[in-house]
């Protein structure tokens, strides 16, 4: 049944002595509503190839078919045909990897044509869904372009396509249809941004464009090498960089502090960096509660190129600060018997980002979402207690470690 990935309805079919009723060559090559059930048995519902990106409401189905696997879900499971097209035909055919929110990805092969544009792919995927859109060649990091056509988009229907690995300076347009999308400083909200509104994280070379309208959206996307703008002349002077190792960096502090009196911070001393303090290139923040207490942190905490957490105790809980900013590599060690660890409710974007956190009777809760990152390792050891998985993944590297 089909070879572009349209949808197909049917109803009032009867079936005589034939033991299959539809045939699929391959994953993504048609989708039919079964109008009155007379297929599978269910009013309204989808069969369609089976494939990874599928909700867990969709279910397999035996003997129904030929070909590809089939799979049927409700009427409630809403799909859009998307299909992208180069402008010439590449020098080597490559395949695309599509990951969806959750981290289930399928490969769609390249075709000569898609029956909507030449020289592309076609896909089937679901409404209100991120979609992180891998194109296997190398040229592709420098320079975006393609057409897209996403088909069957009612008001109210709205998906994300993201690009990784981009570079950090681009020139970026993107238009559905004549109307071009405007720069967003925060991923576009359904409903309350237009089509084709985009935001480009130039640190982490991740492109997101939102697609919605009615009947078949389509979008043209351009992203080229840009030119760095020039580097402003200093208008102040810059803080200076301040040494841990450094008596001079503690002037300043309490007598209930590490440092005070022109000493420097020792292991097991609590530290407070003063708002008058420079920056320091790395920050390791050691603390220890052997009986009852908790550890509660600093209320913030300054930008650093490296920060470490070492926090223990034995009955008490480990807080970690309400908001860690920016840095290249970030680690929390955390260790308790009966406390709970407790997460940081914003994690900055890292490049390296490790958790070590051990408990014997408490829950491990690690943070509810963990942005985007070059190399991210967990590492959670409880004997009575509970893990808890991070409620939301953001992944863009194809080397990221979990």
């Amino acid at each position: 049944m089909g070879q572009g990935g349209f949808t197909v309805k049917t109803q009032r079919l009867k079936f005589l002595n034939s033991p299959k009723k539809c045939f699929f060559p391959f994953p993504h090559c048609a989708l039919m509503e079964d109008i009155d059930g007379s297929v599978v048995g269910l009013e309204g519902s989808h069969l369609l190839p089976s494939l990874d990106i599928l909700p867990d409401s969709c279910r397999e189905v035996e003997g129904i078919g030929g070909g590809a696997t089939a799979s049927v879900c409700g009427a409630h499971i809403k799909f859009h045909r998307m299909s992208i097209g180069l402008g010439s035909a590449p020098s080597t055919h490559y395949n695309v990897t599509i990951i969806n929110t959750m981290n289930q990805t399928t490969t769609v092969n390249y075709v000569q044509d898609t029956l909507s544009n030449l020289y592309g792919w076609q896909a089937l995927l679901l409404d209100a869904q991120t979609y992180t859109v891998i194109f296997h060649s190398p040229d592709m990091r420098s320079s975006l372009h393609y057409s897209a056509t996403f088909d069957e988009f009612e008001a109210g229907d709205y998906m994300f396509v993201k690009h990784c690995n981009l570079l950090s300076v681009l020139n970026i347009s993107i238009a559905c249809g004549t109307k071009f999308g405007k720069p967003r400083q925060s991923i576009p909200p359904p409903g309350e941004s237009e089509g084709c509104d985009w935001i480009f994280d130039s640190h982490l070379g991740v492109l997101t464009y939102l697609v919605a309208g009615e009947g078949q959206v389509r979008v043209t996307l351009t992203a080229e090498r840009g030119t760095a703008p020039p580097t402003p002349a200093p208008t102040s002077q810059p803080r200076p960089v301040s040494k841990w190792s450094s008596p001079e960096s503690w002037a300043g502090v309490g007598d209930d502090w590490g440092g005070y009196n022109s000493k420097i911070p020792q292991a097991g001393d609590n530290v407070i960096i003063l708002p008058n303090v420079g920056h320091f290139s790395s920050l390791e923040m050691n603390s220890k509660c052997g009986g009852y207490g908790s550890i509660i942190p600093p209320p913030t905490v300054p930008s650093f190129h490296q920060q470490r957490f070492h926090h223990a105790t034995t009955y008490g809980s480990i807080i970690p600060p309400p908001t860690v900013p920016l840095c290249h590599q970030l680690r929390f060690h955390h260790a308790t018997s009966y406390g709970s660890i407790i997460p940081a409710p914003t994690v900055p974007s890292c490049h390296h980002l490790r958790f070590h956190h051990s408990t014997t009777y408490g829950s491990i809760m690690p943070p509810p979402t963990v942005p985007s990152f070059y190399h991210l390792r967990f590492h959670y050891a409880t004997t009575y207690g509970s893990i808890i998985p991070p409620y939301s993944l953001v992944v863009c590297w194809a080397n990221s470690e979990a």
